[in-house]
């Protein structure tokens, strides 16, 4: 199975377009330029199934040579999104979706390639850490979206903590699950607020990056 980061920022990107915070500028002053939260996956190099489409998908896919269209005028590699093991983590609605039942707003994917046996873990946000769900898997994609639980009250002089907003701080993650021979764990949906989007570091995940597993 191979993985590919097309993008790894939350919302609105690194830097934000209509942004001059502290970390979108010093992202403008680096260089740095995160898309929106989206991979791609293929177990053969030749179809590739996505998950979390961003609104930065055809940009992401014009930069992907993996994922251009042809031989015929409208064909192309893109299948759409893979059969995949569904793990509710969160019951938390987002304020702009309506007010409805269920509990299932948040969930986790979990994707096992039957050739090779390689699995991953895909969970942009992560309210909490399920242990169980990253277990036996090679590579687990968490939530990265904040560094620290008052980043964005710190950063802002204002708002909610990770935590209010339904994210677990990598820092807490980080604690929770050491290092691991075997398995890999790579940080995506950075906030333009975290440090991370900028400084990067060996588990934080790029725009471009690939993976076999």
């Amino acid at each position: 199975m191979r993985l590919r980061m097309l993008g790894t920022a939350a919302g609105g990107g690194v830097p934000q377009w209509n942004c001059a915070c502290d970390g979108c500028a010093a992202a403008r002053a680096a260089g740095v330029s995160r898309t929106q939260d989206c991979v791609a996956l293929s177990g053969d190099g030749r179809h590739w199934y996505l998950l979390n489409a961003s609104p930065d998908l055809r940009a992401q896919i014009l930069a992907t040579p993996e994922l251009a269209p042809g031989p015929g005028r409208r064909e192309t590699p893109i299948r759409g999104g893979p059969r995949a093991v569904a793990t509710v983590v969160g019951s938390k609605r987002p304020r702009y979706a309506a007010a409805s039942g269920g509990a299932d707003w948040v969930v986790a994917y979990r994707i096992t390639d039957p050739r090779t046996g390689g699995t991953l873990v895909y969970a942009p946000r992560l309210p909490a850490l399920v242990p169980s769900l990253v277990d036996g898997a090679d590579c687990a994609v968490l939530d990265g979206t904040f560094l620290r639980e008052d980043e964005m009250v710190v950063g802002t002089g204002g708002g909610r903590t990770a935590s209010a907003m339904g994210h677990l701080p990598v820092a807490a993650s980080r604690r929770a699950l050491p290092p691991r021979p075997g398995r890999r764990l790579l940080y995506t949906h950075l906030n333009n607020t975290n440090p991370l989007a900028v400084g990067g570091g060996e588990d934080v995940a790029e725009d471009g990056l690939t993976l076999t597993l």
